[in-house]
């Protein structure tokens, strides 16, 4: 499964708490479930959409899970077809996917 990060730096994500215990969630899951959560940064130099999309497919993955955008119009290109695709909590972005997020409101009347 891939985690695929579009900050301007590889790491700069992970100085964010809520995003870095997504991940932590995330990669803990996959293990349990047989699976490993690989790190793919989207602004390497010379990466586009589509060479990230066969690195991914010749990879055999087959899965992504889209870490918070960085900046809010930011857009991504990938040919998703061919992956089963989750988007975290991010500002709005122009591909239509789905989005895990909290519920602050409801979880506010569940303690």
């Amino acid at each position: 499964i891939a985690w695929l990060t579009t900050w301007p730096t590889k790491d700069g994500w992970r100085k964010y708490p809520g995003i870095l215990a997504f991940y932590e969630g995330a990669q803990r899951h996959a293990v349990n479930l047989g699976y490993k959560l690989e790190e793919f940064w989207l602004m390497e130099p010379g990466m586009t959409d589509k060479r990230m999309t066969d690195i991914l497919r010749a990879r055999g993955i087959r899965g992504i899970l889209v870490a918070p955008l960085f900046e809010i119009r930011q857009q991504l290109y990938l040919d998703w077809k061919h992956f089963a695709v989750q988007v975290l909590p991010t500002a709005s972005h122009k591909v239509w996917l789905h989005v895990v997020a909290s519920q602050p409101h409801r979880n506010f009347h569940l303690w």
